[in-house]
């Protein structure tokens, strides 16, 4: 009789159903209230799916396509029944994927799609996640894991599927070196996250590098003039007071993005004498860091940096902020050709490289 306790009563929360070919599905199970002693549906489901006979759930992996169809699913016990419509289809899977660029040997990232699809990473070129989506479901590309010694990126991320997708990158622009976030571009030049280098603008000599004044006068009105450390050769550092481009190149770094900051730093700055001469690399194997007034000495090769790490190198001198405490019209640059230290004039131009950190 109806409104009787053992009235079979069956919802399906859900519908409609968009599952994708020859991807096993999550068991649809259905609210029931009463008892059920059988479960059947008006028309056959569709192929590799199964309705179980005494709970009404569906589950298993659907083979063929098929459009947007009506089940009518009843429940039934000996006083009474229930019945509900669903409607499934059932369409095309794709993949999901891209390229990885810039990801160093020895290396590897964690990426994930919509939270629950993992793949790991270890070299550069084309990649797919394992799971493939139906079409029209939206895909969420993140990294679940960075790299040891870069920072990478997501380009193209996230969208809605309605066939392969294939223009994903993940790219890493940023170095680790020292426990310091570097960027692996030179101020002036752009990352190419297509080719994972520094090729992204200007002429193949030095592509868009530029160079800049640590000051526009030769005196201390761009840094600080307290002694901070790194021995009695520095006497401050670049502190954004007065008029220095070479200040400007990296806090506008921070300043990027409507204040995001650029690739989710906003801790940009001209790295001090300290940090640039642990960047020196001597190729003849002469320990690193150099004294001051000290080249890598016999037998290197120049570039004298991780060229792999940092890619497109221009081979000169490159600013610190670390101004010279001999002679205020000074401070301290390194040297990528040889590994040298030492310093030059405030208002030459010289190249920068970027640096995050305390």
């Amino acid at each position: 009789m109806p409104g009787t306790k053992n009235t079979p009563n069956l919802i399906y929360t859900g519908s409609p159903y968009i599952l994708t070919q020859n991807l096993p599905i999550s068991p649809i199970i259905p609210t029931v209230t009463g008892i059920i002693e059988t479960c059947s549906s008006d028309t056959e489901l569709p192929s590799g799916l199964i309705l179980d006979t005494t709970t009404c759930a569906i589950s298993g992996t659907p083979d063929t396509l098929q459009p947007a169809t009506s089940y009518t699913i009843t429940a039934n016990s000996s006083i009474g029944r229930a019945e509900t419509t669903i409607i499934i289809s059932i369409s095309t899977a794709h993949t999901i994927g891209g390229t990885v660029t810039g990801l160093l040997a020895g290396t590897s990232i964690i990426i994930r799609n919509n939270g629950t699809d993992d793949n790991t990473i270890s070299t550069n070129g084309a990649y797919s996640f394992s799971l493939p989506i139906s079409n029209g479901a939206n895909y969420n590309v993140t990294i679940q894991s960075q790299p040891t010694n870069t920072r990478c990126i997501v380009q193209n991320g996230s969208g809605t599927v309605n066939g392969n997708v294939t223009n994903i990158i993940v790219t890493c622009p940023v170095a680790i070196k020292n426990g310091l976030s570097w960027m692996r571009c030179i101020h002036g030049q752009l990352w190419n996250a297509a080719t994972g280098d520094c090729t992204g603008t200007g002429s193949p000599s030095s592509y868009g590098a530029t160079g800049v004044q640590y000051c526009n006068s030769l005196n201390n009105s761009c840094n600080d003039a307290s002694p901070l450390g790194e021995g009695s050769t520095v006497y401050g550092h670049l502190n954004g007071a007065g008029t220095s481009s070479a200040w400007n190149a990296c806090h506008s770094l921070n300043t990027a993005n409507s204040g995001a900051g650029t690739y989710g730093i906003t801790s940009w700055r001209i790295p001090r004498k300290s940090e640039l001469m642990g960047l020196v690399y001597c190729s003849n194997g002469t320990p690193t860091p150099l004294a001051d007034n000290v080249n890598c000495g016999a037998g290197y090769s120049s570039p004298t940096i991780d060229t792999a790490m940092f890619p497109n190198i221009v081979v000169g001198v490159y600013w610190s902020s670390s101004t010279f405490v001999g002679d205020q019209a000074n401070a301290w640059i390194v040297s990528f050709n040889n590994g040298y230290n030492s310093y030059f004039t405030k208002s030459e131009n010289i190249t920068v490289r970027c640096v995050a950190g305390p």
